[in-house]
């Protein structure tokens, strides 16, 4: 998709976070987007035409960027990009999945099927959810859980001293699925708060 619209969050927060840590990133997007963001965040943003001129700005790309690592989100006919963006620097491919399966029936079959080859020649697959990754290509990969995260600084904050006698709470919302971990976050709340002799 183009750059700078509407449900472009993740694919514009792996680069600015890349970027802001002092990495070299140049990311492809398609042309007529809105890449001024992600330029002054230091990106170098190549807009690239759809179609027949995607993949072919996607090999000059590759032979002219001499990448490390190519981080592709999963989408249809990405299983290419390992076969074309061959580079002297050899990079390692790494496949992102963001999002489960939206498609029921025989059509969410289908795409299954498909999307079961398109991750055979990347070096890694990753997901923020082990489940969402399962409706996209089953569980015959291996997929590595990374947790999404977030920026604290974006958040207000207010400074609060907690009087030693007042007791702590805390709420959680959320899954209660085992992948969410719930007994090490108790865990590690409790250790958080002895450590700082807060009363729970």
């Amino acid at each position: 998709m183009p750059s700078g619209v509407y449900g472009d969050a993740d694919s514009q927060y792996i680069p600015l976070t890349l970027a802001k840590l002092g990495f070299d990133v140049t990311m492809a997007a398609l042309a007529e987007g809105d890449a001024s963001f992600l330029r002054n965040a230091g990106v170098k943003v190549v807009e690239l035409d759809g179609g027949r001129s995607w993949f072919s700005g996607l090999v000059d790309l590759a032979q002219a960027v001499q990448p490390d690592i190519v981080h592709v989100f999963l989408h249809a006919g990405c299983g290419l990009y390992p076969l074309i963006m061959k580079a002297e620097s050899n990079p390692g491919f790494v496949l992102d999945i963001r999002t489960p399966s939206l498609r029921s029936g025989l059509t969410g079959f289908a795409a299954q099927v498909k999307n079961r080859f398109e991750p055979l020649l990347y070096d890694a697959i990753t997901a923020h959810s082990l489940e969402s990754a399962w409706t996209l290509i089953s569980k015959r990969h291996t997929v590595h859980y990374v947790p999404p995260g977030i920026e604290l600084d974006r958040f207000p904050s207010q400074a609060r001293v907690i009087d030693r006698a007042d007791r702590l709470r805390l709420l959680y919302i959320g899954s209660l699925r085992s992948t969410r971990k719930i007994p090490q976050m108790i865990y590690a709340v409790l250790q958080a708060s002895s450590e700082s002799a807060l009363e729970l």
